[in-house]
């Protein structure tokens, strides 16, 4: 830790009236592809710090195990003859995993959809075709707490797609299912998730036709009993307008939040879409909404979480016309304002195309996207996995409160924003804008690592009575090159 102190000095005396807002940066990415088209659609972290990766290669469902640094583990393929498409994956509660997605090679006619179990080791140890002899397909899938399985989608009705919801047990056999159309174009179902009332929460979009014939859609959420019984729904967008509802989650405080893409009634014909993030109550009713994109760009919304500080992270892609693309990832606050984004794309990454199709948080605080790449010279794509590390972003003051009069040393809390091995140090002085100053690092050689710290009574004494003394915290992460110090945007002040 000498070494440390060191550096840390060092970088006091360079950063020392410097505050640095970050966004995340690229910790790793992995491609995984042949000679054909292979896309990843959606990402789990795993119970062992590795990942889950489910999409398609060569016309088959394609599912992929890394470790925790990306590296293939093994990879699995499953199809037959035909078409075969793997859209959603979960972990499940026996170390195995279950797919979810649609199959032209297997079951009544046209396409169904396609429920695959397999062990740890990605063996398949049972598989379902559910649906018709029209087209089915499946796009999400959870594991349901009765241990079965909950699975979103659309079948075709009456000249149309409706919405499909599909609860089987845990060996993949139908227990009941349920349609939901509102007579439109095309209705479907791109997201599912069980509710903390044992019931579901969908989304995705319902298609609304213009005079000229053109199909155009509304996001649509609908919230079900645990019986797939509809309780209600509610459309987000007007006539006039293209909006997709592709990812929900229900919210720490009962509500929801959907991801998908909005373009609006002045330009539905020419103009691009947004990335559009809905915030509702428990009722579906929107409390907020916040469009992301450029004037010049198609930008979609594809994944929505809930983070842990409370925000959000979207993934999604940003298109340009002549058909070149990124992958975006959006951090948000917990009312939507945008904190930082990232696109991964482009020259640097030698990638003329990608997409981020599915985000998860992990554990460390970092992010994992799976999506697809075009990679410069190829003449198809390949899943594109990548790890976005937690870096130190912001330090927020708690307390003591601002402006507070003390009688008794005071404990100092704060709450960091990122970061993995952050070290702290808190200031205080005389003057706002800390020209000199006493700190917990430089003064005590204290190394901080917790979120709190208590000054000692023989600090108390010396403090002057009847004056302002203005604090504010630091940080930097032990874990990253290059170190930056992070300084608290606020300064807070206390009198003895």
């Amino acid at each position: 830790m000498r070494r440390f102190a060191a550096i840390i000095i060092a970088a006091v005396l360079v950063f020392l009236f410097i505050s640095v807002a970050r966004a995340q940066s690229l910790d790793w990415d992995k491609t995984f592809g042949g000679a054909s088209s292979d896309e990843g659609e959606c990402v789990q972290q795993t119970t062992d710090g590795g990942y889950i990766i489910v999409g398609v290669t060569r016309q088959d469902v394609l599912l992929i195990k890394t470790d925790p640094l990306g590296n293939k583990l093994w990879d699995r393929t499953f199809g037959g003859a035909g078409y075969d498409y793997g859209e959603c994956v979960q972990q499940t509660t026996d170390g195995g995993y279950i797919i979810a997605g649609w199959t032209d090679s297997y079951g009544a006619g046209g396409r169904d959809v396609w429920l695959i179990k397999t062990d740890s080791s990605g063996n398949k140890l049972w598989d379902r075709t559910l649906g018709g002899a029209v087209n089915d397909h499946g796009y999400d899938v959870q594991q349901t707490i009765d241990g079965g399985y909950i699975i979103a989608g659309e079948t075709w009705g009456e000249g149309a797609y409706d919405v499909l919801l599909i609860k089987t047990d845990s060996l993949g056999n139908k227990l009941w299912d349920k349609t939901f159309g509102l007579g439109r174009v095309n209705d479907h179902a791109l997201s599912v998730q069980q509710t903390t009332d044992g019931g579901y929460i969908i989304a995705g979009g319902t298609g609304n036709t213009m005079p000229s014939g053109s199909a155009l859609y509304n996001a649509w959420l609908i919230k079900t009993d645990s019986l797939g019984n509809k309780l209600w729904d509610k459309t987000f967008g007007e006539a006039s307008t293209d909006d997709r509802g592709n990812s929900v989650q229900q919210t720490t405080d009962g509500g929801y939040v959907i991801a998908g893409s909005a373009r609006g009634a002045d330009v539905y014909l020419v103009g691009p879409h947004d990335v559009w993030l809905i915030k509702t109550d428990s009722l579906g009713n929107k409390l907020w909404d916040k469009t992301f994109g450029e004037a010049s760009t198609d930008d979609h919304g594809n994944s929505v979480q809930q983070t842990t500080d409370g925000g959000y992270i979207i993934a999604g892609s940003i298109l340009s016309d002549d058909g070149k693309g990124a992958t975006w990832l959006i951090k948000t606050d917990s009312s939507g304002n945008k904190l930082w984004d990232k696109t991964f794309g482009g020259p640097s990454y030698g990638s003329s195309y990608a997409v981020g199709n599915s985000v998860q948080q992990t554990t460390d605080g970092g992010y994992i996207i799976a999506g697809e790449t075009l990679l410069y010279g190829k003449g198809a794509t390949d899943v594109w996995l990548i790890k976005v590390r937690s870096d130190l972003t912001q330090i927020d003051l708690v307390s003591p409160a601002n402006m507070s009069f003390l009688e008794s040393p005071p404990t100092f809390l704060w709450e960091p924003s990122g970061g993995q091995v952050v070290m702290f140090s808190v200031d205080a002085s005389l003057s706002p804008t800390f020209r000199t100053r006493w700190s917990t690092w430089e003064n005590l050689q204290l190394e901080l690592y917790e979120t709190s710290w208590t000054m000692p009574q023989s600090l108390w004494d010396r403090i002057p009575s009847d004056k302002p003394i203005y604090w504010r915290v630091r940080g930097v992460d032990w874990l990253y090159e290059p170190r930056t110090i992070i300084t608290s945007d606020e300064v807070w002040s206390f009198t003895k």
